[in-house]
């Protein structure tokens, strides 16, 4: 495979293949899956009260939302999970309200398909800053580029269809194709057995600590974390950077 130089600031690494994680790191992760939590809970509200349930009021902090949905907590359910993990989250709710769990489910998985449906009726996606010119760059170099989400497989090759950044990844590897999720390194496994891809001469770059464990277990030596504005701090990343103006890659 090809080699190339990534920088970092003042940081430098020889790598031949590049991984990231999609929400968060490659989207702006509020745009996408903030509307699409917002839209899910209200929508969960209306649900209930036409059974004559009262939903909690604490519901966003719940599933990981902060400040009235302004933001997202980077150690939450919403940034780290899987829709499976917030159905589930839904569905105990609503049980605990003295639901049926059969009727439970049922309602979760109406809310999700309507905050599904919002998200696709308006293609709510935009890349971050500095993240189309990277991809651009890492592919002129003809570097192997993969996305490992935790959203399903289904999902994130649409949202890049629709930025029209698709055909730039050598394959796009979402949860429901692997046993375990993040933060397993299942999904870096499989990604580098289909394709040859030496992981000691990987890097993965993602914005929580879960895709960087991910990474560790894999045996990535080079693990950079995309902070957000004012997040938390991400855990076994080898380095953190804020901007992808910080990030350069040449042969």
């Amino acid at each position: 495979m090809n080699m190339a130089q990534l920088y970092l600031n003042e940081l430098q690494w020889q790598v031949e293949a590049v991984f990231l994680d999609k929400d968060g790191t490659l989207i702006d992760f509020m745009h996408t899956w903030g509307y699409w939590a917002e839209q899910a809970l209200r929508q969960y509200a209306i649900q209930l009260a036409e059974q004559g349930y009262e939903a909690a009021a604490n519901m966003p902090a719940r599933i990981g939302m902060l400040a009235h949905g302004a933001d997202v907590d980077r150690n939450g359910p919403l940034a780290m999970g899987t829709v499976a993990q917030l159905e589930t989250i839904l569905t105990f709710s609503s049980y605990e309200l003295g639901m049926p769990w059969f009727e439970a489910i049922k309602v979760s998985r109406s809310c999700l398909a309507y905050a599904d449906k919002a998200v696709e009726l308006e293609r709510r996606v935009r890349l971050l800053p500095g993240a189309g010119r990277f991809l651009e760059e890492t592919a002129r170099l003809r570097i192997p580029m993969f996305i490992v989400t935790a959203d399903e497989t289904d999902t994130a090759v649409k949202q890049m269809q629709w930025l029209g950044m698709a055909h730039y990844f050598t394959d796009i590897i979402g949860t429901d194709q692997v046993v375990r999720g993040k933060p397993y390194p299942d999904m870096l496994e499989l990604a580098a057995g289909r394709h040859q891809v030496d992981l000691t001469r990987a890097v993965m770059i993602g914005d929580t600590s879960s895709d960087m464990s991910m990474a560790h277990s894999a045996g990535l030596a080079v693990r950079l974390g995309k902070l957000s504005p004012g997040g938390s701090v991400i855990t076994h990343a080898t380095s953190c950077f804020e901007d992808y103006g910080q990030l350069t890659i040449t042969a």
